[in-house]
């Protein structure tokens, strides 16, 4: 927005009642010495711990400290710089280490406290930026733009400062209200997260828990949004935590997605590599007992190593398996191509390096 003139600030000033202008005043000087310490903290590399009192982080400062920001009024300068400048704001600043305090006007902040001139820049356009909130108060004001804060008076953590702005009759600066829908987010999340810990089942309860904090966060939010249920899981496909948050009826995470579909993915194309081979043999293919069991007889071995492991989807085909071996051995022809897709399949789900024939 285009900044107010001295005239169109001191206008609109005198249609406010005097608690306005009080808060008003107090929030324009409040707002320029935190703009001071927030811009000297970051220069000097100085951090600074939410929640911190300005006289706390002032205690951190070295040597300058702005105390206070006086305005004569508009048409007036009663004040005057160390350099005799008449001044309508005039900036006190302390010396911590000389114990000494200069009143001073915004263009001898330079030349009285040494601070490096893109420090001082710095300032100036923070002083600016505090400025232009006042006058987007102003201009919310005059055009009767007020924010309807009786609408989220139930939040406790809202600013006071800015409950109090509205209740006085004071418009918020965008920049406010996006704090206030911020911190209705976070409120709703919260209660939206107790809503769903109290609906939790004892076992959902210890699995939750368990979790580390992401993971908590993630499954409170898909929860809150319905997302990651009803998801069909390939009866051999294992994985451990996702086996458990089916059964518990838990939304699976992006985590768990993005592994089940690597699996899907890669069964696809091992799928389709198998049916490329079936087709270039073609079905009438037959093989004797010995020759299976010179082309797969390691595979064969692994697959029964691990046949506690086999998925429930795939233990009828390692059931058809071996009994393919039997007929084989009792001199009966079978199905060549379907004994290798089935053994493929097998080897791919255990995680079995493949013999070359396959």
């Amino acid at each position: 927005m285009e900044p107010l003139t001295e005239r169109e600030v001191n206008d609109i000033l005198n249609t406010l009642s005097p608690e306005q202008q009080e808060f008003l005043s107090a929030h324009l000087k409040q707002g320029k010495k935190s703009k001071w310490l927030e811009v000297l903290s970051q220069k000097k590399g100085i951090p600074l711990s939410e929640g911190m009192t300005d006289e706390e982080i002032e205690e951190q400062m070295e040597f300058w400290v702005l105390k206070e920001v006086l305005d004569g009024g508009f048409g007036n300068k009663p004040f005057r710089c160390e350099c005799g400048t008449p001044l309508r704001y005039q900036y006190i600043v302390y010396h911590s280490k000389e114990k000494k305090t200069y009143k001073l006007g915004v263009t001898c902040l330079e030349n009285y406290t040494t601070l490096s001139p893109e420090l001082i820049s710095d300032i100036k356009k923070g002083f600016h930026t505090i400025d232009l909130e006042r006058d987007e108060i102003l201009t919310k004001y005059e055009r009767k733009q007020f924010f309807p804060i009786e609408k989220f008076i139930y939040i406790e953590d809202l600013p006071k400062d800015i409950v109090h702005q509205a209740k006085i009759g004071l418009p918020l600066t965008d920049r406010q209200i996006a704090t206030v829908y911020t911190i209705k987010k976070e409120y709703d999340k919260k209660v939206q997260t107790k809503k769903v810990l109290e609906e939790f089942s004892d076992a959902q309860k210890t699995v939750y828990d368990a979790l580390p904090r992401w993971k908590k966060e993630e499954v409170v939010q898909r929860f809150i949004n319905r997302d990651g249920f009803n998801v069909e899981i390939p009866e051999d496909f294992q994985h451990e935590e996702i086996q458990t948050f089916k059964e518990i009826d838990f939304p699976l995470l992006e985590q768990h997605l993005f592994k089940l579909n690597e699996y899907l993915n890669a069964r696809r194309s091992q799928e389709q590599i198998l049916l490329s081979r079936q087709k270039e043999m073609g079905k009438s293919i037959k093989i004797t007992y010995d020759e299976l069991i010179r082309r797969h007889l390691v595979t064969l071995k692994k697959v029964r190593e691990k046949e506690e492991s086999i998925p429930r989807g795939l233990q009828n085909d390692w059931v058809k398996i071996q009994q393919q071996v039997r007929e084989l051995k009792e001199e009966q022809e079978i199905e060549y191509s379907s004994f290798k897709l089935n053994l493929s399949m097998l080897v791919f789900a255990l995680k079995i390096e493949p013999d070359p024939f396959l």
